[in-house]
């Protein structure tokens, strides 16, 4: 029977991540993947260019103000602001010189804190997905082998999911159902009918931010 029809959840997916700028190739202006969630420094890597020489300019809100930044790069490598922007403008990323060589370098950019830590933000996957939750087996009693050799991960639940070509899960997703709970994935195995994918089977526990 298809999990569309025996679904007992309906759930949103959430993806956490610090990268305010996800990996593209670089161009004369540019915009944000996703701002910032707290005051962070923007660390920002160029890579795969001819030479990834060239400069960025970061224009954005710091301290309640208005402010810009200028990262300048000798070769491919990774340079950090000193300033803490709260959000980034509209087209608010431009460069210079590196989206005219001959190999186009990829920019990505993080957000982290003075210290270097990641600022964590979680964007929306996927929405209104039904979904089945497995409570079987008790709080502990689903398991197997994490991605990681020699590691198990186990939680509180195991959920299900249909397969779909515009996404897949992975470790650390957040899973917010219709019952108002947040649940991380600490497991993802995909299943299969005689060789053919269906579903998604995940390790679940119930988190608390």
């Amino acid at each position: 029977m298809s999990l569309y029809t025996i679904g007992n959840r309906v759930v949103s997916i959430k993806r956490q991540t610090s990268f305010i700028l996800d990996s593209t190739n670089a161009a004369a202006t540019m915009s944000a993947s996703r701002q910032p969630v707290v005051a962070s420094c923007l660390q920002f890597t160029v890579g795969g260019g001819t030479t990834g020489s060239g400069t960025i300019t970061i224009s954005g809100t710091v301290d309640g103000s208005s402010a810009s930044e200028t990262l300048t790069f000798t070769k491919n490598g990774l340079q950090c602001s000193t300033k803490q922007f709260t959000a980034i403008d509209t087209n608010g990323i431009t460069t210079t010189g590196l989206a005219d060589e001959g190999t186009v370098p990829k920019i990505a950019a993080q957000a982290v804190g003075v210290d270097g830590t990641p600022q964590n933000n979680s964007y929306t996957l996927v929405s209104d997905r039904y979904a089945q939750f497995d409570y079987g087996g008790g709080p502990m009693g689903h398991s197997w082998e994490a991605r990681n050799p020699g590691a198990n991960a186990t939680g509180g639940a195991a959920v299900l999911i249909p397969i779909e070509e515009v996404w897949s899960p992975r470790l650390g997703d957040l899973i917010d159902d219709d019952q108002g709970e947040r649940w991380l994935v600490q497991g993802v195995e995909k299943k299969s009918d005689r060789f053919v994918p269906t579903h998604w089977e995940m390790i679940v526990s119930r988190y608390d931010a």
